[in-house]
C-alpha cells in the first residue's frame, strides 16, 4: 500500500472468497487487488465448492477433535482430578466443525448451495457488465470474457 497501511493481514493465498478483487484502502483511498476474492464469471467456482467429500472430511476432523478432547479430559480427571479448558475448547470446536460439515452436506444435497452460488455468479456478471471494471481486471491480467469487454 502506498500509505503504508497493511491491508492484507492474515492473507492466505489459497483462501477463496467470491466478489470483486478490487478493494479500496480505508486509510488512503487507493485501490489494490485482493487475490483472495474471485469473480465467478472469470474464474468459476472454487474447485470443490459442491464437494460432499470435503464436508465429510471436515466431519471426520471434527470427530477426531471431539474424541481427542474427551480422551484428554478423561485422562486428566483420572490422573489429577481436574482438567484444562483447552481440551474442552478442542472438543467444542470439533462439535462446531461437525455441525458445519453436516449443514454443508445438507445444503449441497438439497441444492441450496448451488442456488447461492448461482446468485453470486449473477452478481459477478452484473459487476463485469461495467465496462470500466471489466477493462481494469483485464489490464491486471485477468482473463475477462470478451463479451464483457465489447
Amino acid at each position: 500500500m502506498n500509505c503504508g497501511k497493511e491491508a492484507l493481514t492474515g492473507y492466505l493465498e489459497r483462501q477463496w472468497s467470491y466478489g470483486s478483487p478490487v478493494k479500496q484502502c480505508k486509510k488512503c483511498g487507493l485501490t489494490y487487488l485482493d487475490k483472495r476474492f474471485h469473480e465467478i464469471e472469470i474464474e468459476g467456482f472454487e474447485p470443490d465448492a459442491l464437494s460432499v467429500k470435503r464436508s465429510g472430511f471436515a466431519i471426520l476432523m471434527g470427530l477426531a477433535a471431539v474424541i481427542g478432547g474427551a480422551l484428554f479430559i478423561a485422562g486428566e480427571i483420572y490422573m489429577s482430578g481436574y482438567y484444562h479448558t483447552g481440551a474442552v475448547v478442542l472438543a467444542f470446536l470439533g462439535i462446531v466443525l461437525i455441525a458445519w460439515g453436516i449443514m454443508d452436506i445438507i445444503k449441497i444435497i438439497t441444492g441450496l448451495k448451488a442456488k447461492k452460488l448461482e446468485k453470486l455468479r449473477l452478481e459477478s456478471a452484473a459487476r463485469l457488465s461495467d465496462k470500466n471494471y471489466a477493462r481494469l481486471l483485464a489490464e491486471q491480467g485477468y482473463n475477462v470474457p470478451q463479451k464483457y469487454l465489447e
